[in-house]
């Protein structure tokens, strides 16, 4: 909540109503939550979109609206998720969506991000995220879901050198496909020396 104005957070700290209503007790005491990383990021996000759900339906409410009124305040819902979440609205709404998912739904999606990522594939499509599962349940539900049935090109092989002092890696796909950072000339050292320890070590 570091976008309110200074009048506003003075009034939310002294309104009970809008305090309690709000949930900004609860707001506070998961944000930083969310900003770490992976399942433990995404889990904290479920969590909060329980909260964003309970404290959107208040500020819908005429309770609400008439206690903002008496105080001088006047919010947009693009207010709303700013200033209380740090949010803009899309994502907001996005938090409001996950939030009506059900909690099966949810395990069937941190489960098949896990299994494709134990299966070697490790992208931005196979990260536990918020968007990710909207997206795997609007799948599943419209018929359209290929998430389970995706051919996975597994990484076989994954090599890291220092170049002087500088760290660099290697990997390949079971596809050939190549990623790495290293100039032809150190691919080229890389080779040799996978060459050298396959001759002295009799391999």
């Amino acid at each position: 909540m570091r976008n309110l104005l200074e009048l506003e957070t003075s009034i939310l700290a002294q309104n009970e109503t809008l305090r309690n209503g709000l949930k900004l007790n609860e707001i506070h005491e998961h944000q930083n939550e969310i900003f770490t990383s992976g399942v433990s990021k995404f889990n904290s996000s479920v969590k909060m979109s329980k909260i964003v759900k309970k404290s959107m339906e208040f500020f819908n409410s005429e309770e609400c609206k008439n206690v903002l009124f008496e105080e001088g305040i006047s919010w947009t819902k693009e207010e709303f998720f700013m200033k209380l979440f740090g949010w803009k609205r899309a994502y907001g709404y996005k938090m409001l969506k996950l939030a009506t998912i059900h909690s099966a739904k949810i395990r069937g999606f941190v489960n098949t991000m896990q299994s494709l990522r134990e299966r070697g594939e490790d992208t931005q499509e196979s990260s536990i995220s918020v968007e990710n599962c909207l997206k795997y349940v609007r799948e599943r539900e419209n018929g359209e879901d290929t998430t389970e049935q995706r051919v996975v090109d597994v990484t076989f092989l994954k090599v890291a050198f220092t170049f002087e002092g500088v760290k660099k890696s290697l990997t390949m796909k079971q596809s050939g496909a190549i990623k790495t950072d290293m100039s032809g000339s150190e691919l080229e050292q890389v080779r040799e020396h996978i060459a050298n320890v396959i001759v002295n070590n009799n391999l």
